[in-house]
């Protein structure tokens, strides 16, 4: 199995009032970092939370 390249560095932007409360991008090695979790983990988690849109995730 190939594993997914993903383009560096990836932004993570959270909208205003979310449940961590940042409406700021961060680096989501960084935002990772601060959860507690696995990269893939905080992805599948902001897309888990059914608010996701294209102006959630970049990738810059």
């Amino acid at each position: 199995m190939h594993e997914l390249q993903m383009p560096q560095p990836r932004i993570v932007q959270f909208r205003a009032g979310e449940r961590e409360g940042l409406n700021r991008r961060l680096p989501l090695a960084r935002l990772s970092e601060r959860l507690g979790v696995p990269e893939a983990d905080v992805i599948a988690r902001i897309f888990r939370s059914g608010g996701v849109d294209e102006h959630w995730l970049f990738c810059a």
